[in-house]
């Protein structure tokens, strides 16, 4: 006879319920990764930028730059840019540490070249960086620029908002929400801080910077009182392919 039909029922019936059971969790789908965020990397010059060099000639900076490029190059950041004496990295990540883990194979960071600090970013508009296309009657060549809008002391404490304050909030929506549509545009978002630590940001096209001001002064958080601004001209270094 042969040896498994010697087995007694009984053992038979565990041994194929053993079989199932492992097959069954060898079987399982594996758990869903965690989706990836969007991250706000500001760059600041550190202590030991030298302010006697040009940018070339600081320490690390051709590995800075090198570590930038890698980040593009991987579909790791989806845009960077500087504004006044600073820089802005935008990246995918699952989470912060996973930006800090990317950022510690730039050594301009460790040698205290720049400074770096990451913040989560919620963006509340899409648009393109990329200079819009020029109509058929050529206009005045249309620049970038970026305004850095901050909240007024008084609502760093969120039982501090009125019902006024929050119809300027969704008119500010509104307003950004059109003219992300008309093109004007290009990305809108805020760092997701609490308090005084929170800041947005609205990177646009205006054909020079009276038009610019003129664009961020009319924005309703600014004329309402609610935020202040401060703007710059921005250039996009990088972007993320579509």
């Amino acid at each position: 006879m042969c040896p498994i039909f010697r087995l007694r029922p009984s053992s038979l019936l565990r041994g194929l319920l053993a079989f199932v059971l492992g097959t069954a969790v060898f079987a399982a789908d594996p758990a869903p990764a965690p989706a990836p965020k969007l991250f706000a990397v500001t760059f600041t010059t550190g202590p030991k930028w030298d302010p006697a060099k040009p940018p070339q000639d600081q320490a690390f900076f051709k590995e800075h730059s090198a570590n930038l490029a890698r980040l593009r190059t991987e579909n790791i950041s989806v845009l960077g840019g500087r504004y006044g004496d600073k820089g802005l990295l935008l990246v995918r990540a699952t989470d912060a540490a996973a930006v800090r883990a990317q950022l510690a194979r730039d050594p301009s960071l460790a040698a205290g070249t720049f400074v770096a600090t990451v913040e989560e970013y919620l963006p509340f508009q899409h648009g393109d960086t990329r200079p819009s296309a020029a109509p058929a009657a050529a206009g005045p060549k249309l620049k970038q620029w970026v305004y850095v809008l901050r909240l007024v002391p008084r609502l760093h404490d969120d039982n501090a908002w009125t019902d006024a304050d929050k119809q300027l909030v969704g008119a500010h929506f509104t307003r950004l929400q059109t003219a992300t549509r008309e093109g004007k545009v290009i990305l809108a978002g805020r760092t997701t801080d609490a308090g005084d630590r929170t800041f947005g940001l609205v990177i646009f096209e205006a054909a020079d910077e009276a038009a610019a001001t003129a664009f961020m002064n009319g924005d309703p958080a600014v004329s309402g009182g609610i935020m202040t601004a401060e703007l710059r001209p921005y250039a996009v270094a990088l972007q993320r392919a579509r």
